[in-house]
């Protein structure tokens, strides 16, 4: 009976343990971002093991592409797996659209806007 238990227990800590924990993975490809921004979910089976999810950025982004795309297993996530046991295993992602420029571009249009304003000194205020 003590061996019976203590198996139990064994096999609960096991699925305890491999369904917590945070992870995330984000990949950037360095043009500038948009506005826009495309969220979802992937399902994935065996505590992550087995699926796989084609994302069609073609679909998701049409005019430009993707900037960023950042996927990671939030506490829903987390909260699902472990209710099924690992057997589904959801995982998050948000992909960021390209806005048609790349981020250096953007960056020095900034740099270029603030140069271009002027700043009061003593001599143009005594003036």
């Amino acid at each position: 009976m003590r061996l019976a238990k203590a198996i139990q227990i064994a096999v609960a800590a096991l699925l305890l343990a491999g369904t917590v924990g945070c992870f995330h993975v984000s990949y950037s490809t360095g043009k500038g971002y948009s506005a826009q921004v495309q969220e979802g979910t992937s399902s994935f089976f065996l505590g992550g093991l087995i699926g796989t999810e084609n994302l069609d950025v073609a679909e998701l982004c049409p005019n430009n592409g993707m900037a960023s795309l950042h996927t990671y297993h939030s506490f829903g996530d987390m909260f699902l797996t472990w209710l099924t046991g690992a057997l589904w295993a959801p995982r998050s992602y948000e992909m960021i659209c390209a806005s048609g420029e790349s981020a250096a571009v953007e960056e020095e249009a900034v740099t270029e806007e603030s140069a271009a304003v002027e700043i009061p000194t003593e001599e143009t205020i005594a003036n």
